[in-house]
Parts: structure tokens; C-alpha cells; sequence
């Protein structure tokens, strides 16, 4: 089997190897498990012991399988919201009421970089209120994330992906459509927040493209569960070692 066959490929230059399985327990239930495999040479570089070390990850995988979704879900929130807008590009009232009501804070711009839409959910999570930031230009929307004025995904749609990969250090293309996680240090009064980004260019009827939009959600939460797990792990990890 593939367990096997991993003892069997460990040497002395790569002695140990990891692997992930999920398993049935006697109850019913799903649990995910991560072994390490480890083999020990002798003087002669021959394999003398195989130890194989199990460890519980469930509730990490169910935290990274929930990150994974939840981002699916954004990225399929983004794609029908730009299908909406070539449908009601002539009814502007209706369009704003679509972006205003949006559980994920979201904002839309035009092709002159002006701030036309700052819904609920934006206001919320930057403090900012819709009259002090719809009809402001020059990356004005960036300054209660990053306290002053730069580019983020929105701004950056029509990069190639090598020159977007420079600026973050986790993004996606899907379609049109940027995915990122970023770090904004300014959001909650200097605290700061881990955010999944979405950004999505919109066209009229006639397919011009006519702005952007892009759409934020706070997963720190979820982030510093998942730091957590694998600072355990590596402790974990590190006193197995000591033990040996």
C-alpha cells in the first residue's frame, strides 16, 4: 500500500515523510489523521528502524475545509453579482440595492477609480461611512484598511499574474475574477485583520468593462485557529523528537 511504499522511499538524505488519511472510526465518524514516517540508519546508512507516528488533524482539516468553502462561496457571490449588472445595467436604484444589502463588505468603483458603491457591511468593518467615501478618487478606499493610499486587487485585475503574485503573497485567478489572502494592519483600530479578497471587473450590455468590484471578508478568526494548530503540531512534533 502507499504507506509502504513511503517507508520504502525514505533515505538518509530525506528520512522522514508526512502524509494525510482519513479514517472511519467504530462509531461512524470521519476523523483525519497526519503520519509521520521516520527511519533510522545505522553506521553503514542501512535502514535499521521504522517509526511511524499518528496525530488527530480533524478539527484542523474542518477549519481548512471551511476557509475553502467559504471562499468558493465569495468567488460564486462576485461571478453572479457581475452577471447582475449587465442585466440591470439600466437600473442603477436596483444594482445598489444588490451591492447594499451583501453580507460581505463590498465596494464597487468606476473606471476613474471613484468610489460608487460602500455597502453596509463595508461600513462596518472600516468605520467609514458611505457619504464620507462615495465620489472620493485616488485609492481613497484603501486608507482605513492600510492608512494610506495604494493599489489593492481591484486596482490590479488587468496585471498579469506574475506581476500580482509580487504584491501578495496568496492569490488566484479564476475567470476575471482575483482571489487573495491579505493582512490589512489599520482595520479595527490598529488591530488589524486577515481578510479574504475577491475582486471582479463589471461590464455593461455591450460588454465594455465599466469598473470593479470586490468584495471582503474577515477570516482572522479562522486564521489564528489554523497559526494555533500548527504551532501545537510543531511542538508536538519537536517533543517526539526530544523523546528520541
Amino acid at each position: 500500500d502507499e504507506v509502504e511504499r513511503l517507508i520504502s522511499s525514505l533515505t538518509l538524505l530525506n528520512p522522514i515523510r508526512k502524509i494525510e488519511r482519513m479514517f472511519t472510526t467504530i462509531n461512524g465518524e470521519q476523523r483525519w489523521l497526519i503520519w509521520s514516517l521516520r527511519a533510522l540508519f545505522d553506521a553503514e546508512d542501512k535502514p535499521v528502524e521504522y517509526q511511524v507516528v499518528g496525530r488527530d488533524i480533524t478539527e484542523s482539516k474542518i477549519t481548512e475545509n471551511e476557509l475553502i468553502y467559504q471562499n468558493k462561496k465569495l468567488v460564486s457571490a462576485n461571478e453572479e453579482i457581475s452577471a447582475c449588472v449587465k442585466d440591470l445595467s439600466e437600473s442603477k436604484q436596483q444594482f445598489a440595492d444588490i451591492i447594499e444589502f451583501l453580507p460581505d463588505a463590498t465596494l464597487v468603483i468606476n473606471m476613474e477609480g471613484t468610489v460608487i458603491a460602500w455597502n453596509r457591511a463595508m461600513e462596518e468593518m472600516t468605520g467609514v461611512a458611505k457619504n464620507e467615501i462615495i465620489g472620493q478618487g485616488d485609492h481613497a478606499y484603501t486608507v482605513p484598511f492600510y492608512g494610506e493610499r495604494i493599489k489593492i486587487l481591484l486596482d490590479l485585475i488587468e496585471l498579469d499574474d506574475e506581476e500580482i503574485r509580487s504584491k501578495y503573497q496568496y492569490v488566484q485567478r479564476k475567470g476575471n475574477t482575483l482571489y487573495a489572502e491579505i493582512y490589512t494592519p489599520m482595520l479595527f483600530g490598529g488591530k488589524g485583520a486577515y481578510l479574504w479578497a475577491t475582486a471582479t471587473p463589471l461590464f455593461d450590455i455591450h460588454g465594455t468593462r465599466i469598473g470593479a468590484i470586490e468584495s471582503i471578508r474577515d477570516i482572522s478568526e479562522q486564521k489564528a485557529e489554523k497559526e494555533l494548530r500548527a504551532s501545537l503540531s510543531r511542538s508536538a512534533d519537536q517533543k517526539d523528537e526530544i523523546q528520541k
